[in-house]
């Protein structure tokens, strides 16, 4: 059975005039692109939001695979969320979580050398 497909314009496409909403909207677009050797011909937001334990979906490659079925309300929000991700708000959101990843790298690098003994000095 074909899987309905979804649009992934998300639920501010006027907005898409803007550059980097634009960008970040088209990407996502193409994420979501069905592909039969990607995901077992999931699309991104079908893999992100499955429910359906790993094993099962994945014990025979023979088979096709379940998935946890996708709203047209999922696909609006998700495509709202990423267009989101191209305003200056979703950028200063992105920076932050980058420094603060960055900031957990440095901790964790140094735990693991103090630990491991292998300080220099």
């Amino acid at each position: 059975m074909k899987k309905k497909e979804l649009s992934h314009k998300g639920l501010m496409p006027h907005r898409r005039d803007l550059y980097p909403e634009r960008i970040f909207a088209e990407l996502w677009e193409q994420e979501n692109k069905r592909d039969p050797a990607i995901n077992f011909g999931n699309t991104a937001l079908e893999s992100i939001l499955n429910t359906i334990p790993w094993r099962e979906r994945y014990l025979s490659l023979a088979t096709p695979k379940p998935v946890t079925p996708i709203s047209q309300r999922d696909a609006d929000v998700a495509a709202t969320v990423i267009q989101w991700l191209g305003t200056s708000c979703g950028k200063a959101f992105l920076d932050e979580a980058e420094r603060l990843i960055r900031k957990e790298a440095i901790k964790e690098s140094a735990n693991h050398h103090k630990k491991n003994n292998q300080c220099c000095g």
